[in-house]
């Protein structure tokens, strides 16, 4: 068993004057801790803000790549990660990504980017759950998944977890983009909703809102 900041919960096994040691040391680690939390959040901001100028003079100058660029980098810093929608040009198979491995790996088997999708979160925050990669070698198709039936509808098949790409919200929040998963008989893929039509013109049809994720800026 353990306590905050991994010390173990062995305190109430020793002598009062022991404990209290202990005790001590703890709630002085946590102290330190939140005092350095909130210094390196201070920080960060200060360096988004920085760095929100100059993407601002970048564009300004016509400098588009630049800013583009540094507006990538402020995503980075505030903990968010682009999805983006990739095709194989000969299978169709459709994946969204956001992770690099995945996308290193999509890229190495011919998968191209068609477009942004939003934005996730690259590290586990508040009201949201894991964005899963799944893969069917003798298929040769990639399936994402975020909700418990989605993860159901694979468990006894071909199709292995290869990893998380990152987290989505498990409900609507202000300003976040329903990712719906669709369905054409034969193939799967999980998209903004603003393509549905898009996808319904290919015979695909709505299944159900896997998450939401945020719009991109």
């Amino acid at each position: 068993m353990k306590c905050s900041l991994g010390i173990p919960c062995f305190a109430q096994a020793l002598s009062p004057e022991g404990a209290a040691i202990v005790s001590g040391f703890a709630k002085e680690s946590e102290a330190i801790q939140r005092k350095a939390d909130e210094q390196i959040a201070k920080s960060r901001r200060k360096a988004i803000n920085e760095l929100d100028e100059v993407k601002s003079k970048f564009t300004k100058s016509g400098r588009l790549e630049d800013a583009v660029a540094i507006r990538d980098l402020i995503r980075k810093l505030e903990g968010f990660l682009e999805i983006g929608l990739f095709q194989h040009p000969e299978t169709k198979d459709y994946l969204s990504a956001a992770s690099r491995e995945t996308i290193d790996e999509a890229s190495k088997k011919g998968y191209k980017l068609l477009s942004i999708q939003g934005l996730i979160h690259a590290e586990q925050a508040p009201n949201t759950i894991p964005l899963l990669t799944y893969w069917d070698e003798a298929r040769n198709d990639y399936a994402t998944f975020a909700t418990q039936d989605g993860i159901d509808s694979v468990k006894n098949s071909t199709y292995r977890l290869i990893r998380v790409e990152g987290y989505v919200y498990s409900r609507k929040v202000p300003s976040s983009l329903p990712f719906v998963l669709f369905w054409n008989g034969k193939d799967n893929v999980t998209v903004a909703e603003s393509l549905q039509s898009e996808l319904e013109k290919l015979a695909f049809k709505r299944k159900r809102i896997e998450c939401w994720i945020d719009k991109p800026n």
